[in-house]
């Protein structure tokens, strides 16, 4: 259902997580945050997905009217490939942070392509990856470091995490407490509620 995302009154950047249990539901929750919340009211979008993901939801988009092809060709969406771009900021398993510091910063500047009142809205599955790997203690300064750069940007994150994944005990708290939405069976949650 299109603005379910979207706060009356948000205090700040938003960063939400999904837990989803299919793609279908994912895809309509991004094609929702970076289709209907953000590229029809003008906003610059970047995907950080697997190519299962990537798929289904470009078909979303495009199932809503987006011309797809053209928001990449005037750079309005950037469609990033998860794993290699994870693979230019881990090194032996950890976030190597200046390369975050200088990687992320220059591609939202370029995203943003001079345009200093709009929201940046990003959908990623990087942080999903590190947890598949085990490797949760980058997942979750991943998430932080996104947290940090979000302000300098007017940035809107939505992160994807499988639910038969993370879905349980403590590994669920750290992962809701980098976020400031829970999107799961429920609606829209703050994680302190």
């Amino acid at each position: 259902m299109p603005g379910t995302l979207i706060l009356s009154d948000p205090s700040g950047p938003i960063h939400a997580v999904r837990f989803y249990k299919g793609h279908e539901s994912l895809a309509q929750t991004v094609a929702d945050f970076i289709g209907d919340e953000g590229l029809a009211l003008g906003d610059p979008a970047i995907i950080l997905v697997t190519p299962p993901q990537r798929k289904a939801i470009l078909d979303e988009l495009r199932s809503r009217g987006f011309d797809v092809e053209n928001a990449i060709a005037a750079g309005d969406l950037v469609v990033l490939d998860a794993e290699e771009t994870l693979a230019t900021l881990v090194v032996d398993g950890v976030i190597d942070e200046m390369r975050f510091r200088t990687l992320v910063p220059a591609s939202l500047e370029g995203l943003r392509r001079g345009r200093r009142n709009c929201t940046i809205r990003a959908y990623g599955e990087m942080v999903h990856l590190l947890w598949q790997a085990g490797q949760t203690d980058a997942a979750i300064r991943l998430e932080a470091l996104w947290n940090e750069v979000a302000p300098a940007y007017d940035l809107w994150i939505l992160c994807g995490y499988a639910a038969t994944s993370v879905y349980t005990g403590r590994g669920v708290e750290d992962i809701c407490g980098q976020h400031t939405h829970v999107i799961g069976r429920t609606p829209l949650v703050s994680p302190s509620a």
